[in-house]
């Protein structure tokens, strides 16, 4: 069995992750963390893949705390690191740590460019064919180190710890075009939308972007001001056109 456990909050980490999944065609359990964080248990015998995006170089913290919800048992994992194009810094090791504490045996590790979350005009296009291409091979080297049904050594990502945890600084912006439909209440993934005021944010807001996904009318976002800033600090980093980065397990 696959299970394919994703938290993709505007799509484009769910892209990758599901590409893989289908191209390893394997029967296999969907699990999507925007919709339920069940309590699962696995064999030594299973494969999971877990996806995330990638916030300023490290996997949302709610990514994590689920990882440690789940017993591995010696099954075998596939972390994938979902990015805009700047970096994907420490995400693959800080998510294969977590992965390794929790009981799994990684086998590979890939970082995959997808559209920016905030600044949709980076990598707009992405995954595009050749990013799908990249996964397919990645997943037939998946396929052959899972088939070797021996201990392996971890594959060897970039990065660098001890990783403190996430504290939420910004917050999502809300206009007046708001129209209180509460959409944005029901998606928002840490529950920092108050249902009876949707034209506001809490704290603990982590910037994944849901609520100007879903958002029939465009209210929500970064406010102009903030919005051109940060692409001016951002269009310098993501010129690039970025490769997909893949690692391997070993054999011992």
């Amino acid at each position: 069995m696959l299970y394919n456990i994703k938290f993709s909050p505007t799509g484009g980490t769910a892209k990758v992750s599901d590409h893989l999944a289908k191209y390893l065609n394997m029967e296999k359990r969907d699990v999507d963390l925007m919709k339920e964080s069940p309590k699962l248990e696995f064999s030594k015998n299973g494969l999971i893949i877990f996806a995330a995006p990638v916030y300023s170089g490290r996997i949302p913290q709610i990514a994590k705390d689920y990882i440690k919800t789940l017993s591995g048992k010696g099954a075998k994992a596939v972390s994938l690191a979902v990015y805009g194009n700047r970096d994907y810094d420490n995400a693959l090791l800080e998510m294969n740590e977590a992965l390794e504490e929790g009981g799994f045996e990684v086998i590979g590790s890939g970082a995959f460019v997808s559209k920016h979350s905030i600044i949709t005009s980076i990598a707009s296009k992405r995954p595009d064919e050749n990013d799908l291409k990249d996964i397919e091979k990645f997943g037939d080297n998946i396929l052959e180190l899972f088939a070797k049904g021996i201990k392996l050594n971890p594959p060897e990502v970039k990065g660098s710890g001890p990783f403190e945890e996430i504290k939420p600084g910004s917050k999502i912006d809300c206009n007046e075009d708001c129209i209180f439909c509460g959409d944005c209440v029901e998606v928002c993934p840490v529950g920092v939308i108050p249902e009876d005021e949707p034209n506001t944010t809490m704290d603990g807001c982590i910037m994944c972007m849901a609520c100007r996904e879903i958002c029939p009318v465009d209210a929500r976002g970064l406010e102009p001001e903030r919005y051109e800033a940060t692409k001016a600090r951002l269009d310098e980093l993501t010129k690039e056109h970025r490769p997909n980065e893949m690692y391997y397990a070993t054999v011992k």
